[in-house]
């Protein structure tokens, strides 16, 4: 099985997950049905990319509009605030152009607008966030990744996207339509969970497994993506 981001082929299975128990857990824990998230697979397995270190679960089943919809019900499932809202705003300058690929609400897109007078836009999948972005007049948009860069190429000085990679189909791809809204010598700004911190040690976590995350993330990761991408670490 090839990686779904370096395209390596050499992969090994790390574990098997059963689809009937990630259906039985999630309506324990979260009380939200998955049944029809999972596409009738009685199984999903989990692998290791030797190449670049990507963790990835085959077949690739990602969350509907519906889960995020069930999950936004729990105050804890956007916060207003992360720590890496003040690193990335470190990085960014006055007056630039930024687009946040993934924003919720856009909590972020609000913090860089007023903070350091950005002209931030997010793109969101999850119709409710959305709608609740743009009730408080926030500049957010029901728009992939992939259509932006096909309408905007080029830009922005800017791209960011915090702790949605781990949730998308096709990572390649998605930094991919991120480069592409670039302008010369822009900055892509991500953020993911560490598979080497302590989520090594959380083998039973449901948020870490399909549908809700797809593919896990570690600093080697991020070194092999310059081999990849027009990119500089």
């Amino acid at each position: 099985m090839n990686c779904i981001l370096c395209g390596s082929p050499d992969t090994y299975l790390i574990e098997t997950l059963s689809a009937e128990k990630l259906v039985i857990d999630w309506r324990t824990i979260y009380r939200v049905d998955i049944a029809r998230e999972l596409a009738g697979q009685q199984e999903v397995s989990l692998h290791r990319c030797r190449s670049c270190d990507l963790y990835f679960f085959c077949p690739i089943l990602v969350g509907s509009g519906e889960l995020y919809a069930n999950l936004e019900t729990f105050d804890w499932y956007y916060m207003a605030r992360k720590w890496e809202y003040e690193v990335a705003l470190e990085d960014l300058r006055e007056g630039e152009r930024l687009l946040e690929a993934g924003c919720g609400r856009g909590d972020f897109i609000e913090l860089a607008r007023a903070g350091k007078t950005i002209d931030a836009t997010g793109l969101e999948l999850n119709p409710r966030a959305a709608e609740f972005a743009q009730q408080l007049s926030r500049p957010v948009y029901l728009q992939s990744i992939a259509e932006a860069a096909a309408a905007q190429p080029g830009s922005f000085d800017a791209v960011c996207s915090f702790q949605v990679l781990e949730h998308v189909e096709d990572p390649r791809k998605f930094i991919g339509n991120c480069v592409e809204l670039l302008k010369p010598r822009g900055r892509l700004l991500l953020s993911v969970p560490n598979n080497d911190g302590f989520l090594r040690f959380a083998k039973n976590d449901l948020l870490n497994q399909p549908p809700h995350h797809v593919t896990r993330w570690s600093k080697r990761v991020f070194e092999s993506i310059s081999a990849l991408f027009p990119l500089e670490l």
